[in-house]
């Protein structure tokens, strides 16, 4: 175990992406927050679809209408 004499450290954390992603296969939104660009990914739900990005948190936040 490492002991810092009681001091503190915190480092900074990374700017990260979050992005939200829709299953093709079974229809679930999923939420990525990532230090790194994602650009693939699969669905952790059905583990058989692949995810298509919807757009990122700030993209969305934007749209001041939506189609229903």
């Amino acid at each position: 175990m490492l002991n810092l004499g009681g001091k503190s450290i915190c480092a900074p954390a990374a700017q990260q992406n979050a992005t939200l992603w829709r299953c093709e296969h079974c229809s679930s939104f999923v939420s990525i927050h990532s230090g790194f660009v994602v650009s693939e990914a699969w669905c952790p739900v059905c583990d058989t679809g692949q995810l298509e990005l919807c757009g990122t948190f700030d993209s969305l936040v934007e749209h001041q209408s939506w189609d229903a």
